[in-house]
């Protein structure tokens, strides 16, 4: 979550205050360390936790009256339910934003992280060959190492974000 926010900061070098978005059907932990993350760079925050899609209007409205520059959306069930529509309300508001990797479907600025979705696939495969026989405890564990950044320049032209060179080199994919 760090790095979600020091590459948010890039685009948003003015960034001060930033809203954090998340589920509040799950647990805290994710609000918790975005939150020290945010502060460990010097940022005051803003969280709102979703209980259902009516409550997006209310978190925007509380991100207006912060003052919110930026926003972090945490990749949580709600928000990824309702992704296209947070992508939307963020351009709408001209809040850069930055998603979970694979929430970029949506569009948002940035998505960055690893993707739950290979993982999710990796895992698959690994009970394949144990039921056809494999010994599981003879398996490697296997993880998602590779983090990896969307960059869109279409969220980007629509909130008049000016995205560095820096940050486009390590983007994994740019869009649009």
């Amino acid at each position: 979550m760090r790095e979600q926010v020091r590459m948010l900061k890039q685009v948003a070098p003015n960034l001060r205050r930033l809203a954090i978005l998340g589920d509040a059907g799950v647990p805290d932990i994710l609000p918790k360390l975005s939150k020290a993350a945010a502060e460990a760079e010097g940022l005051d925050i803003c969280v709102h936790l979703l209980g259902s899609e009516e409550d997006l209007e209310a978190g925007f409205a509380i991100f207006a009256a912060a003052e919110a520059d930026g926003l972090l959306c945490l990749e949580v069930p709600r928000t990824t339910t309702y992704g296209a529509r947070i992508v939307g309300m963020a351009n709408t508001a001209g809040l850069p934003a930055v998603f979970g990797r694979d929430q970029a479907r949506y569009g948002p600025l940035l998505a960055y992280g690893t993707s739950l979705a290979f993982a999710a696939r990796r895992s698959a495969s690994q009970v394949a060959m144990i039921l056809e026989g494999a010994d599981a405890g003879a398996l490697a564990v296997e993880y998602v190492r590779r983090p990896e950044l969307i960059v869109n320049l279409n969220a980007a032209r629509k909130i008049a974000a000016i995205l560095p060179d820096s940050l486009l080199r390590l983007a994994t994919e740019i869009v649009g």
